[in-house]
């Protein structure tokens, strides 16, 4: 994740956070990916090896999409908890660059 400064209309400068830093994107394999899978084969041939060439709007409508789909290919039957509900209706507290950090630290 990185963020940008840009300049705006009436020279106002804003700050915009891209989820991807593409000097720091590592290569599929590194996450033990592998091109013997021919979606992970697909997607490095359409956005990179370290699929850096996704754009955002991809990259997040995709996150959303796998998280969903895992949640609920998921083993457990518990349901979420009153806590993570709550956490989900206060997500307008957050910055967007936030929101990109908490999916990382929440990933780790």
């Amino acid at each position: 994740m990185k963020r940008l400064f840009v300049a705006t209309e009436k020279n106002r400068v804003t700050e915009k956070t891209e989820i991807k830093d593409i000097k720091m994107a590592h290569p599929v394999g590194y996450y033990s990916l592998s091109h013997d899978n021919a979606l992970i084969k697909d997607m490095c041939e359409t956005w990179g090896e370290g699929l850096e060439k996704m754009n955002e709007s991809d990259t997040l409508w995709l996150i959303a999409k796998i998280a969903h789909q895992a949640w609920v290919e998921c083993e457990s039957s518990t349901a979420p908890s009153n806590e993570a509900e709550s956490v989900f209706k206060r997500l307008h507290e957050l910055k967007q660059w936030e929101k990109f950090a908490l999916i990382s630290t929440m990933v780790q």
